[in-house]
């Protein structure tokens, strides 16, 4: 049985993974590419989190930008396009959807491009998850009239959706 060392919470080393002995692992360690993938990911999950803030306090009335585009508050309790998924079963596919999508982003062998594409799925998919479960639905406000009403995370989700497939089809 391996022994366990309690760590300070002065200790500057992480603990990632348990293999039958402690392995500490330093923060400035960790890959440069797994670091900008949660800095882009923390990025857009404030940026979201901002933006709809700021659409919640000011858009009182629909604001018409362009006869095709306007900004106006929309809940949305269903997933993407509004379709009706019991809460439950959104959390929980969301969140075995982004653990999946960190163990990606951990693979050495893909591309910068692509870990940038998965830091916007994430980031974007932790925001819409985080208000989905403080809220019980989505705050959308972007609205084009051919399009179902988004906002700033469903953009960052298609962009990085977008960069995957990219990358990923140029790769082979």
């Amino acid at each position: 049985m391996a022994a366990v060392k309690r760590l300070k919470p002065s200790d500057k080393k992480r603990v990632f993974h348990f293999s039958g002995k402690l392995n500490r692992v330093k923060f400035s360690q960790i890959s440069r590419n797994l670091r900008k993938f949660f800095s882009l990911a923390a990025t857009v999950f404030v940026f979201d989190f901002a933006t709809k803030f700021i659409a919640e306090k000011f858009l009182v009335f629909p604001i018409s930008i362009a006869p095709f585009f306007s900004l106006e508050i929309a809940k949305n309790p269903g997933v993407a396009f509004s379709i009706p998924l019991p809460f439950f079963w959104q959390i929980f596919f969301g969140v075995i959807f982004l653990t999946g999508l960190f163990f990606f982003a951990r693979r050495p062998e893909i591309s910068r491009a692509e870990k940038i594409g998965a830091g916007l799925i994430f980031g974007g998919g932790a925001a819409n998850l985080a208000e989905r479960i403080a809220r019980g639905a989505v705050t959308d406000f972007l609205n084009f009239s051919f399009w179902p009403n988004f906002n700033f995370a469903d953009s960052a989700i298609c962009v990085g959706a977008f960069f995957l497939i990219f990358f990923a089809v140029r790769k082979n």
